[in-house]
């Protein structure tokens, strides 16, 4: 029937319906028509109009929901309109609070049932899941959202494109898309296969006042060895999780994360790429057992490959970075610039986080096939000068580079490790240079 691929049950307000889409769903339960414990379940594939309803919060209007929870029936796929329209989602919760969108069906083999796909677009800007707080004063966040199981599938229009698509990201919901999100509370997202995005997992904050606390980031599968589908700039990006002293850490854990070109000798884009990107104002966070592999850049342009880049300086101090295993960052002979953003790294400090400990890593960045500079530069691990670290240990740390330009480890300040422990780690560069303590 037309109005049977999505059912909704609920304890409260009227029983149960039926929708032709999702953002219909929605609109009934901003409408008061279902209320309390809220089921959503797609029972066939839909697509989504062109400008979706996002599901508002409870108390807003006539919404009144404790939790709404989103499932499929079978093997379902959500897609968006031929033409998305720019800086909009597939699915949005504006400031909506206690959702679960859960990929699984339990009655169905595999357990990512459930498949968001966005049309391609060489302008627009898109999002699939877009979690967005309604407010810049910290009232109006979206909190103790869950996505999880799914197959998310963005607008990324070739391998090579930069147009800006995500996979799922916060914002605030009156603002551009590229803006950061306000006081986003406990948010995980699990198990979830990403690709085809510009930036896969884009958690932005704006406030250091209203922190986007208790993110979850774990198990992902990030990216795809097909160009086509790859994950363009950035697989995982997190700022303001967390102040200084603040009660919740962040956790990005246990994911498998490869972004750029697909092949060392390929064309590559425009853009410095890192597999994960940790910001600013992440106080604690710990970025764990992550397998980073294939972050490969290697335009002739000249463009950065970070494995894990920390950008971030203000209150992002006190952070773990353990059990990660980084293979095959590759960018371009391009620079003799040691201290260069334009060159691969396997761990990259960009900025003056403090007193970060780095264990038990496994970091291996291998030889640029593409530019022509002799001795170009490139690093195992890289600490701008204004970084302090409070420990190094137990990594394992590989730079197949070629010439003087190569490290395994480049520290730009002897402040940067004057005062940590710094032991057991195995160095090796064949073909480069050991190590260089900056004055």
């Amino acid at each position: 029937a037309a109005w049977a691929q999505v059912s909704v049950t609920a304890t409260g307000g009227t029983a149960s319906g039926s929708y032709a889409t999702i953002s219909a769903a929605f609109a009934a339960i901003n409408a008061g028509t279902h209320t309390g414990s809220i089921q959503i379940t797609v029972t066939a594939n839909i697509t989504e109009p062109a400008a979706v309803t996002p599901l508002e919060a409870s108390g807003v209007g006539l919404a009144s929901y404790t939790a709404i929870s989103l499932k499929p029936s079978g093997n379902v796929t959500v897609s968006s309109a031929a033409v998305p329209t720019t800086n909009r989602g597939l699915v949005e919760l504006k400031a909506a609070d206690n959702v679960t969108i859960d990929g699984d069906d339990p009655l169905t083999a595999g357990v990512r049932n459930l498949t968001f796909q966005m049309a391609t677009s060489t302008t627009n800007i898109t999002a699939v899941i877009r979690i967005s707080s309604n407010s810049t004063t910290g009232t109006a966040g979206a909190d103790n959202n869950t996505v999880k199981n799914c197959i998310i599938i963005g607008s990324r229009p070739t391998g090579v494109a930069t147009t800006m698509s995500y996979g799922i990201m916060f914002n605030n919901y009156v603002s551009t898309l590229t803006t950061g999100s306000y006081s986003n509370l406990n948010t995980t997202i699990d198990n979830n296969e990403i690709r085809r995005c510009y930036r896969a997992i884009h958690l932005n904050g704006v406030s250091a006042t209203y922190p986007n606390t208790g993110m979850f980031i774990t198990n992902n599968i990030i990216g795809s060895a097909t160009l086509a589908d790859n994950v363009g700039n950035c697989g995982i990006f997190v700022s303001y999780s967390n102040i200084t002293n603040g009660p919740i850490t962040s956790l990005i854990e246990g994911n498998d994360v490869r972004c750029g070109d697909v092949s060392p000798t390929g064309a590559g884009f425009s853009s410095t790429i890192s597999g994960i990107d940790v910001g600013t104002v992440n106080s604690g966070i710990r970025v764990l057992r992550n397998n980073i592999h294939d972050i490969m850049q290697p335009s002739t342009g000249g463009w950065g490959a970070n494995g894990i880049n920390v950008s971030g300086a203000a209150q992002c101090e006190n952070f773990l970075i353990a059990n990660n295993m980084i293979n095959n960052v590759v960018a371009m002979r391009y620079t003799t610039g040691a201290t260069s953003s334009f060159i691969a790294n396997g761990i990259r400090f960009s900025a003056g986080a403090t007193n970060a400990r780095i264990i038990n890593n496994t970091v291996v960045v291998n030889a640029a096939q593409t530019g022509t500079v002799v001795n170009y530069a490139q690093h195992g691990i890289y600490l701008v000068s204004t970084m302090t670290a409070a420990q190094i240990l137990n990594n394992i740390i590989i730079n197949n580079g070629v010439g003087t330009g190569s490290y395994a480890i480049y520290s730009a300040n002897n402040a940067n490790i004057s005062a940590a422990a710094v032991n057991n780690n195995n160095y090796s560069a064949p073909s480069g240079v050991f190590g260089y303590y900056g004055a």
